[in-house]
């Protein structure tokens, strides 16, 4: 006999099924420890945090440095400040550019554009997005740059005019069209900063994870912006059933980013991104087919769909720094027929590992979605740093300016912005370089 009483010494065997549960039961135990791993491993790489014991964040709470709020669709630029804003620290002008709100003395009806020029000014330019933004408010109230510039021999009986043109979330060609625009308009220059690098990447691989045009300015402002008027004034949906479909799954993507609630475990806030990712795949494909009437044609007015013809091993980021590289050059070009120094500066960023390890100020920053792009285009924009010099066009390649420089000594927010003490230092690097190209007989004469 193969089972035997109990209590005459003999054990019972447990049942075969019991056996196979048992080994189910720790297979899936140690499968969940492996996906738990997994995803806290990735949720690392993403955010350079671990998960537990931090907040979770919407990647929808933008913070307001990258936002462009109370905006206005402009026919050239794509969209800028609303004429008469006020935020901390700086005002719009008539065009709807930032200008600072403490200007230096002297400077009494500065900055309403075209900028006419005044008796022994010297006119410069900022163009870029949000950090050249920053930059630009900055230098209108620091002496660093305007005194460096005096410095140079040939301008010590000159007063440099700092003039901002950069608008947060501007990416090329925005920055190139705003120029040819400014230059339409009688406006003069003496030398023109362009600063730029982050926007140019992150936005076109944005874009285009979104089926829309990479180089479009961003489609989460412009297109956005679009849409949601549209849908205001009940254009753009072929029938009342696809567009309720559309704001159905609209509704449920909110209601379950609400609902949710903090996961307890890495792999639970996994799941609900890819969850949260599915479903807003779902509502894009529906608002995209709600933006086409019964003929198939296009309905809206802010049209966003990839048209351009592209081969089937793409590199959206090798392109979008061939377009960097061609507007910069078209920016030269313009800036040589206005009689103008033309300086391309390539902003520094936290997240390229080029320039050391970065240490997040924020546990729950939501840049992780950043980081892959930044290291993949990053490399691209320095390649081409060397036919833009055989073009003529003065680059100063600052993404390493920063290197073995504290964090928070240098860099405000885990996005892309800089102290004030990181922007006067970049205030320093350009001037040098400036400097460096009148001391080498490289920089035009100016007016």
């Amino acid at each position: 006999m193969r089972r035997r009483r109990a209590g005459l010494g003999f054990e019972r065997r447990p049942p075969r099924w019991r056996i196979a549960l048992a080994a189910l039961g720790v297979a899936a135990v140690l499968g969940l420890l492996m996906l738990e791993a997994a995803s806290l491993g990735w949720i690392y790489l993403q955010r350079g945090v671990l998960y537990y014991g931090i907040a979770e964040k919407s990647v929808e709470d933008m913070p307001a440095a990258l936002q462009v709020p109370d905006a206005v669709f402009h026919p050239y630029m794509g969209f800028i400040h609303r004429v008469g804003r006020k935020g901390e620290g700086w005002t719009t002008n008539n065009v709807g550019f930032q200008v600072a709100s403490a200007l230096p003395a002297g400077a009494p009806d500065c900055c309403d554009y075209p900028h006419p020029r005044r008796m022994g000014e010297l006119l410069v330019g900022i163009f870029g997005g949000s950090v050249a933004t920053d930059f630009a408010l900055g230098a209108q109230v620091s002496d660093t740059l305007v005194r460096r510039l005096r410095e140079i021999p040939a301008w010590r009986d000159r007063e440099p005019r700092v003039l901002n043109f950069a608008m947060p979330a501007f990416r090329q060609p925005q920055q190139l069209a705003t120029l040819a625009w400014l230059r339409a308009l009688g406006q003069e220059f003496d030398v023109i900063v362009n600063i730029d690098g982050f926007n140019e990447i992150v936005t076109s691989q944005k874009n285009w994870q979104s089926g829309v045009e990479p180089i479009f300015p961003a489609d989460t402002l412009w297109g956005a912006w679009g849409r949601e008027l549209e849908q205001a004034a009940g254009r753009g949906a072929p029938t009342s059933a696809d567009r309720a479909l559309a704001t159905y799954y609209t509704a449920m993507a909110a209601r379950r980013r609400a609902e949710a609630g903090r996961c307890l475990l890495a792999s639970c806030h996994v799941a609900k991104r890819l969850i949260a990712r599915l479903a807003h795949w779902r509502g894009e494909r529906l608002a995209a087919s709600s933006r086409r009437n019964s003929d198939g044609q296009r309905a809206t007015l802010f049209p966003t769909a990839i048209q351009s013809r592209f081969g089937e091993n793409f590199d959206v980021l090798d392109y979008a720094a061939a377009r960097w590289r061609d507007s910069s050059q078209a920016m030269a070009a313009l800036a040589r027929d206005a009689g103008a120094i033309y300086l391309h500066v390539i902003q520094p960023n936290q997240w390229w590992r080029e320039s050391g390890d970065y240490r997040p100020i924020a546990a729950d920053h939501i840049y992780g979605w950043v980081i892959e792009p930044v290291n993949k285009g990053y490399p691209a924009l320095v390649e081409r740093v060397p036919s833009l010099r055989a073009a003529g066009v003065e680059v100063l390649d600052a993404t390493l300016l920063f290197k073995g420089q504290p964090d928070r000594a240098v860099y405000a927010d885990d996005c892309c912005h800089y102290t004030a003490e990181g922007n006067e230092r970049l205030m320093s690097a350009i001037a040098d370089a400036i400097a460096a190209m009148h001391a080498e007989g490289r920089a035009v004469a100016g007016h």
